[in-house]
């Protein structure tokens, strides 16, 4: 597991069965100054999703819309 999306999921973790939003997570991510590309996040929400531990909602929309879950 890559470093952006162990991040991801402690973030997740924090927020419990919540859902938070793609542009949430994105700003604890810079606030924790995590370097990464966009493509390196959509990689490591795309794989989180396949492995089943993150759920996406409104996948089909702009990632700027999409809402992201820990399952």
């Amino acid at each position: 597991m890559s470093n952006i999306a162990r991040q991801i999921l402690k973030i997740l973790e924090a927020q419990g069965n919540e859902m938070a939003s793609v542009m949430y997570v994105l700003d604890q991510l810079e606030q924790a100054e995590i370097e990464f590309s966009m493509a390196e996040f959509d990689d490591a929400v795309e794989q989180l999703r396949k492995d089943g531990v993150v759920r996406v909602k409104n996948s089909a929309a702009p990632r700027n819309n999409w809402q992201l879950q820990r399952q």
